[in-house]
C-alpha cells in the first residue's frame, strides 16, 4: 500500500494487488474495506479523516488498485470527528504507464504515442516487472481511455534493449 496524501481533503491510495478484488460488487463490504483503510491511514499518518467522501477505485488486472478519496464540504450537515460517509464508484480501466524510454522493457504490451509521450499498455506481465515498470514509469489511471482511443499504436510485442 503506497499512500499520497495531497492534502486532508484529497488522498490517493495505490494498492499493486487485489485486496478488494471478490468485493467489488458487494457494495456493503466494499464500504467496510474503505472504512478500514481510512482507520489505517488516520493511525499511521497521524489525521483525522471525516465527513463525506466520494471514493473512486480505479481497478485494473494487472496492477491492482487506485482508491482516490475527495472530501465533500456539504454546508448543511455537521460531522462528527470519525463520523464518515461514504460515496463509492468503481471503475474498470485499462492502466498506462508513462515511459520516456520504449527500448528498456521486455515486457508484454502496446506502445502508445500520445501528444509527444510514449504509453505503455500491458498485455500480460510478472510481478517483479510490474515493480520495475513501476520504477521506470508513472502510473496513470484515469481518463486512459482517451489516450488509448487518440494516440497512434507503435507495435504490439514485447520490447527489448
Amino acid at each position: 500500500m503506497k499512500v499520497k496524501i495531497i492534502d486532508e481533503n484529497n488522498i490517493i491510495v495505490f494498492f499493486n494487488t487485489d485486496i478488494i478484488d471478490n468485493n467489488l460488487n458487494n457494495k456493503d463490504r466494499l464500504e467496510e474495506i474503505i472504512k478500514d483503510i481510512i482507520d489505517k491511514i488516520n493511525k499511521i499518518y497521524n489525521l483525522n479523516i471525516y465527513g463525506y467522501y466520494n471514493v473512486d477505485i480505479y481497478h485494473d488486472k494487472h496492477y491492482g488498485l487506485v482508491i482516490k478519496f475527495i472530501k465533500e464540504i456539504i454546508d448543511y450537515v455537521d460531522y462528527e470527528k470519525g463520523e464518515i460517509d461514504l460515496r463509492i464508484k468503481v471503475h474498470e480501466r485499462t492502466f498506462l504507464y508513462k515511459i520516456n524510454n520504449i527500448f528498456n522493457l521486455n515486457i508484454d504490451s502496446c506502445i502508445y504515442k500520445y501528444k509527444n509521450n510514449y504509453y505503455l499498455k500491458i498485455n500480460n506481465i510478472e510481478k517483479t516487472k510490474l515493480s520495475l515498470l513501476l520504477e521506470l514509469s508513472e502510473l496513470i489511471y484515469d481518463n486512459t481511455n482517451i489516450i488509448i482511443n487518440n494516440a497512434n499504436i507503435l507495435q504490439n510485442k514485447s520490447y527489448v534493449i
